[in-house]
């Protein structure tokens, strides 16, 4: 489970990139879930709320990237 105070830390494209693999790490993980091979099912709950915490802080940087440019213009 990662903090959002170590995401934080990562630049937007290393938590775009990290995104990319947890969405391909969930995608495998249901595969698993399906074909009844995956035996820590919570895992998949606790991906998906990693998932979540990235993109919301993803969205915030961004909001602030663009906010700051839009006070440089104005």
């Amino acid at each position: 489970m990662l903090k959002s105070s170590d995401i934080r830390a990562l630049s937007v494209d290393e938590m775009e990139e990290r995104l990319f693999n947890f969405k391909k790490e969930l995608l495998n993980m249901r595969i698993e879930l399906k074909l009844g091979k995956l035996e820590k099912h919570h895992k998949i709950g606790v991906l998906k709320r990693d998932i979540a915490r990235l993109l919301t802080i993803i969205r915030e940087e961004k909001s602030k990237e663009t906010d700051a440019a839009k006070g440089a213009k104005g």
